[in-house]
């Protein structure tokens, strides 16, 4: 048997806000992710997991302008600037940003304590 997250209830104002963001986004022409992204705010539950501006707007649009504006923000001071664009025939270490899974599992290589030096000819 699955677990299932128990169903929300609206308050009467959100309902309300929500019906009528719902109509506003559906009957616009062209598409406006904006009026979406105003349906899913009219809903208090869960406001504190949104994500930034430029997440949504990369996340409805796929503008990797967004992206990379995002991304920058994780970036520390005095860490060189993240080029956009993908080179594939770079060698070398990679920038492995702080605050992601990526940046995460090379903490936990690292601290991983190594047998360099150890015989493993046997």
């Amino acid at each position: 048997a699955q677990d299932r997250a128990s169903p929300i209830t609206l308050s009467e104002e959100e309902t309300l806000a929500a019906k009528a963001a719902y109509q506003t986004a559906m009957s616009a022409k062209p598409f406006d992710w904006r009026l979406w992204l105003a349906l899913r705010d009219t809903v208090a539950h869960g406001r504190e997991y949104r994500y930034e501006a430029d997440q949504l707007e990369y996340h409805y649009t796929k503008n990797p302008k967004a992206l990379e504006r995002a991304v920058q923000r994780l970036v520390r001071p005095g860490k060189p600037e993240i080029k956009s664009g993908c080179d594939t025939q770079r060698s070398g270490p990679q920038q492995v940003l702080p605050g992601t899974e990526q940046g995460a599992r090379w903490q936990a290589d690292a601290a991983t304590p190594t047998s360099a030096g150890a015989d493993t000819s046997a």
